[in-house]
């Protein structure tokens, strides 16, 4: 190998790993990231939706791969928002929304081994009204797990905010650039559609309906006089 080529590849390598490291420090990133989890999520509730329909008499399956598939997601998600380190005072938002993330793959597991369980062979010893009877309690608390990311979106916005007062004291800018802003009021917008002007939502479709109002919110942008 020439010295040339070797240099080179030395330098590709270094450029990818700033690159890498832009990515996961780069609040507009982890906002991005955030609007792809909660498109996904309730893309992938929809097509759950449909799949059960169209199952017949088999819905009981349909249930346990639909699970299955949000679990497989919510883990991704979770790993995901986890590689990103931020700059204070909001290092620690990532790790937040992938501890709930992973606590609500969790539980589509335990509902998906719940289920199977159920549907399965019955086996000595397993008492099957208890299984039976925690269904709906799983439920619950995937519910009230999506309840708990709704709230905390805010923080999600407060990400992008530059947290240096102006002249008269005041915070009340953006660090990224207006173009940077309307990218992601669009991948909102391409994700949910109309269901953002429903007045009556999911927690998953109200979450990014509370991103979108913050990011609308009057802070002006870094390139903005």
């Amino acid at each position: 190998m020439s010295r040339i080529v070797l240099v080179l590849l030395i330098l590709l390598g270094v450029n990818r790993a700033a690159v890498a490291d832009v990515e996961t420090t780069d609040p507009q990133a982890f906002v991005a990231a955030f609007i792809h989890h909660i498109g996904e999520a309730e893309s992938l509730r929809v097509q759950a939706q449909k799949d059960v329909a169209a199952a017949g008499d088999d819905k009981g399956a349909a249930i346990i791969s639909s699970s299955a598939k949000l679990a497989t997601a919510l883990r991704g998600h979770a790993n995901q928002l986890n590689s990103f380190q931020l700059p204070p005072p909001m290092g620690g938002a990532p790790q937040k929304f992938a501890t709930l993330l992973q606590q609500k793959a969790e539980l589509f597991e335990t509902y998906v081994a719940v289920l199977e369980a159920l549907a399965g062979t019955p086996r000595a010893g397993v008492i099957y009204e208890k299984l039976a009877g925690k269904s709906p309690d799983l439920r619950g608390m995937i519910e009230n797990a999506d309840e708990t990311l709704m709230k905390a979106t805010p923080l999600v916005f407060a990400t992008l905010i530059n947290t240096t007062p102006d002249a008269q004291g005041y915070v009340n800018r953006l660090t990224i650039t207006k173009a940077q802003r309307e990218t992601l009021i669009h991948e909102l917008d391409t994700a949910f559609g109309d269901k953002l002007e429903a007045k009556s939502q999911n927690y998953i479709v109200a979450a990014a309906q509370v991103l979108k109002a913050d990011l609308h919110r009057p802070f002006k942008c870094s390139d903005e006089p």
